[in-house]
């Protein structure tokens, strides 16, 4: 903003399918809004462990992508939680694999067994995959 007030020829466009449109106007002096209308579609959001079941990926305990045993630590949510929580909806397999998986890795194998689930097994479409950085992006 402060940039914007300096440099005259500078010109910045924000753009965002969520984006509370207005706050930013207001923000930055009243600045002029440009709605370009276009078409919702439907979004089907699946959670790890329904991706888990409907891939049949199991993450191996000795793996990168499971938590590294730490006795001083005892888990976040214990295996028979899990079982409490998810079970007879999921598998004893993927309940197994919600108990040691490492959330703060990036499993590509898990992301390349699901968009190849994906292209086999659900209807024709598109698919977005966000990943969180730079590096995992190039």
């Amino acid at each position: 903003k402060d940039l914007l007030a300096r440099r005259k020829n500078l010109k910045l466009v924000l753009m965002s399918a969520t984006l509370n449109s207005e706050a930013f106007s207001n923000y930055f002096g009243g600045c002029p809004i440009v709605s370009i209308p276009g078409r919702a579609h439907p979004v089907k959001e699946n959670r790890l462990e329904d991706i888990l079941e409907m891939t049949g990926y199991k993450v191996q305990e000795d793996s990168d992508f499971a938590l590294k045993t730490d006795d001083s630590k005892p888990p976040k949510v214990s295996k028979s939680m899990l079982r409490k929580m998810y079970h007879p909806k999921y598998s004893k397999d993927t309940i197994h694999s919600l108990s040691i998986v490492d959330e703060t890795v990036i499993n590509y194998e898990l992301v390349a067994a699901l968009l190849e689930h994906i292209a086999l097994h659900e209807e024709e479409g598109a698919v977005l995959v966000f990943m969180p950085g730079m590096m995992e992006i190039t």
